[in-house]
């Protein structure tokens, strides 16, 4: 038996004893990996931006009660006069940065109504409070109070990253263009209301549309 052979066989030997050896390595299964949503409320963010809620073309519940200056309505009773811009914010009696947003709309609003669009800002907030709030500021739209949060439940809108205190049950920061059948046909969301609100955002939505 010539070296080649020899050296073949002892080979196919130690193949056999020590197969793993021999043997490519098994892929190692990767890490589990942690919500990205649970994550960030685990580690307290307050920044960040994310996707949310319902999906652009998805249908949005019109039949859950909500109050307006003018006392209790619903979605399906407002989409009656037309298509509408809604703008889910924290809070105006503490965030300040949702009170800046809501002035910032206020400038919007011309621009929306010729567009044949009405405007509604969505907080837990009571409904004096919002009241209190638009004539201070002169807000030429309506708001609306979800002091139980279900609206912004059923939009899946309900900032995960508060789980005591008065921020429980506090929508995240988003604009949504709904038709008159109540299809969302634009959305805009982040979850960083520390930043200053964004210049014609309702504006660049409807002329995207």
């Amino acid at each position: 038996m010539n070296l080649k052979s020899r050296f073949l066989i002892l080979t196919w030997a130690i193949c056999s004893v020590t197969l793993s050896a021999c043997s490519p390595a098994e892929p190692e299964e990767p890490p589990k990996s942690q919500s990205y949503l649970d994550r960030l409320a685990e580690e307290n963010h307050v920044s960040f931006n994310y996707d949310a809620g319902l999906r652009v073309g998805a249908r949005v519940p019109k039949r859950i009660n909500i109050v307006s200056e003018a006392g209790e309505t619903n979605l399906e009773q407002l989409l009656e006069d037309g298509p509408a811009v809604l703008v889910f914010v924290r809070s105006v009696e503490w965030c300040s940065h949702c009170q800046a947003e809501l002035v910032e709309v206020n400038t919007e609003v011309a621009l929306a109504k010729a567009k044949g669009y009405q405007v509604y800002a969505i907080s837990y907030d009571k409904p004096a409070i919002l009241t209190k709030f638009a004539e201070n500021k002169k807000l030429d739209f309506t708001l609306l109070s979800d002091e139980a949060s279900a609206l912004i439940d059923a939009f899946d809108l309900r900032d995960p990253q508060f789980t005591s205190g008065r921020g429980v049950g506090v929508a995240i920061a988003t604009v949504m263009v709904v038709d008159k059948e109540g299809v969302i046909r634009g959305k805009t969301i982040s979850g960083d209301h520390d930043d200053q609100p964004p210049k014609d955002q309702i504006a660049t939505m409807l002329n995207s549309i």
